[in-house]
C-alpha cells in the first residue's frame, strides 16, 4: 500500500471521526448526508486503491472529484450553492478541500481582550461612512470589482464580515483578504468565520495581526463615539465543539473556562458601562441570527444569545454575512417600541441564485423587506448580483444603502 493511498485514507477516516464527535447539532440531516457521502467515498478510494497525486490538499480534492462519490461529497458540503462544476458551485472540488482541512485542524489559541481592551474611538467628521461586505474573500471578478467601488467611495472604515475561501489557509488569507481588501481612512477590521476556522483560524489570526487591520490580533472589537456603540463579535471560534463545520454561530462555550467565556464577559462589561447606555447599538457578526426560506424561518442559538445579552431597552441594528444573499429584513419587535433591524450582507463574492417573490419567504415576525432579485449580466446567467453595503452615520441617524457589483445603488435604502 503506497504512502499516497495511506495519506488519503487517513484524511477520509479523520473526516468521519470528526463527524461522529457531534452527538447533537442543528441541522442533523445535513451532517448525516455528508457522513453517508464520505463513507461511500472512503470505500471507493479503498476499493480503487486511489493514490494522492501529491500531498497538497488542492490536488487531492481535484483527484477525488473525479469519482461519483467525490462529487456527492462536494454537493453535500456545498448544498446551498448553484448546481454545477464551476468555481464555488456545488461540485467544486474546493468543498472537498474544506472537509479535508477541517478534519485534522486544531484551533489556534484564542486571543483574549480584557475588559476595556479592543475598544477604539470612532473617528470621522459630521458624517461617518462604513463599508461592509461578507463572504467576499473569493478573489473572483465580482469581489475584485466590489473592492474597487468600496475603495473609490473612500469610506472612513471598512469591515469584512468573514469568509475567505476555501478553508482560510494562510496563503488564501493573504491573497484574498490581506492584499485585496480595501482600507478605510481611519480603520479596517475583519471578522472570523466558519471558513476561516476550517484551517483552525491560522491564516485569519496571522492576517489580522498585520498593520493594515486595526484588530491588533483580536477577533472581536468595538468602536464608539458620543452617539454609537458598534460591536464586532467572533461567532466562529467557539463553534468548534458545538456545531458541525462551524455552521452555527456561538460567542462562548461555557464548558471551557475561562477562555470559553472571555468574549461574553468582555461584551457584558462593555454593554454595562454607564457611558454607553444612551448610545445607539450596532452588532456585526459573520453568522446569522435566523434564516428564512419559503414559508419558514429557523431561529438560531445566536439570536437568543445576542438578544438576551443586549436586553430589550433599546433598538439594535445587526449586520451579518454567512448566507450568500443581500437582504433587509422587516423590523422585529423586541419589546414595546424596541426593534431589532437585521441585514444580511453575505453576497460579496460567491455566486448565488436571486430571490423569488419576497412575501413567500419567512413566517410570523420574520419577513423580508428587500432582497436582491436581479440577475447579473456577466458570468453564470443564473446568478444574482453580488454586492456590498455602505452605512452613513450622522449624529444618531443612520442611512443604509446596498450597492451591487457594478457600483449601482440598489432599490432599498434604510433610514432610522
Amino acid at each position: 500500500m503506497s504512502d499516497g493511498h495511506v495519506f488519503i485514507m487517513d484524511r477520509l477516516n479523520a473526516v468521519l471521526s470528526k463527524l461522529d464527535e457531534f452527538d447533537s447539532i442543528s441541522g442533523p440531516p445535513r451532517r448525516q448526508m455528508v457522513r453517508q457521502a464520505m463513507s461511500e467515498l472512503r470505500d471507493d478510494v479503498a476499493r480503487l486503491d486511489v493514490v494522492a497525486p501529491n500531498l497538497e490538499l488542492d490536488a487531492i480534492a481535484h483527484s477525488l472529484i473525479g469519482l461519483n462519490s467525490g462529487r456527492t461529497v462536494a454537493k453535500a458540503v456545498g448544498a446551498r450553492e448553484l448546481d454545477g462544476f464551476e468555481k464555488y458551485e456545488n461540485e467544486d472540488p474546493g468543498w472537498i478541500k474544506c472537509l479535508l482541512e477541517y478534519a485534522t485542524c486544531h484551533p489556534v489559541d484564542f486571543p483574549i481582550a480584557g475588559p476595556g481592551a479592543a475598544v477604539y474611538p470612532l473617528q470621522g467628521g459630521d458624517e461617518i461612512k462604513i463599508a461592509l461586505a461578507g463572504d467576499w474573500g473569493t478573489n473572483n471578478a465580482p469581489a475584485v470589482a466590489i473592492a474597487g467601488y468600496i475603495r473609490a467611495a473612500n469610506p472612513d472604515y471598512t469591515i469584512h464580515l468573514g469568509d475567505v475561501y476555501y478553508a482560510g489557509d494562510p496563503k488564501d488569507e493573504v491573497a484574498n483578504l490581506g492584499e485585496l481588501w480595501p482600507t478605510g481612512r481611519f480603520g479596517t477590521f475583519a471578522l472570523n468565520s466558519n471558513h476561516e476556522m476550517y484551517c483552525g483560524g491560522t491564516g485569519y489570526f496571522q492576517v489580522i495581526r498585520k498593520q493594515k487591520f486595526m484588530n491588533q490580533g483580536f477577533s472581536y472589537f468595538a468602536l464608539h463615539n458620543d452617539n454609537w456603540l458598534i460591536i464586532g463579535l467572533d461567532t466562529a471560534y467557539w463553534g468548534h465543539k458545538q456545531s458541525f463545520l462551524y455552521e452555527d454561530g456561538y460567542i462562548s462555550d461555557d464548558k471551557i473556562k475561562p477562555k470559553g467565556t472571555a468574549q461574553k464577559d468582555w461584551l457584558v462589561d462593555l454593554l454595562g458601562r454607564a457611558e454607553h447606555q444612551h448610545k445607539r447599538l450596532m452588532i456585526l457578526t459573520h453568522h446569522d441570527g435566523f434564516d428564512v426560506d419559503i414559508g419558514r424561518v429557523k431561529e438560531k442559538n445566536l439570536l437568543r444569545e445576542i438578544t438576551q445579552l443586549i436586553g430589550k431597552t433599546r433598538d439594535c441594528l445587526w449586520y451579518w454575512g454567512h448566507v450568500h444573499a443581500g437582504i433587509a429584513y422587516k423590523p422585529i419587535r423586541l419589546a414595546d417600541n424596541v426593534f431589532l433591524r437585521a441585514r444580511c450582507v453575505g453576497h460579496g463574492g460567491v455566486p448565488y441564485a436571486p430571490f423569488g417573490e419576497l412575501p413567500s419567504y419567512g413566517s410570523g415576525d420574520y419577513a423580508i423587506e428587500w432582497a436582491e432579485q436581479e440577475k447579473a449580466t456577466t458570468g453564470d446567467p443564473r446568478r444574482a448580483l453580488n454586492g456590498y453595503m455602505i452605512l452613513t452615520l450622522k449624529g444618531k441617524e443612520i442611512t443604509e444603502q446596498f450597492y451591487d457589483e457594478c457600483g449601482r445603488r440598489r432599490p432599498w435604502t434604510g433610514h432610522s
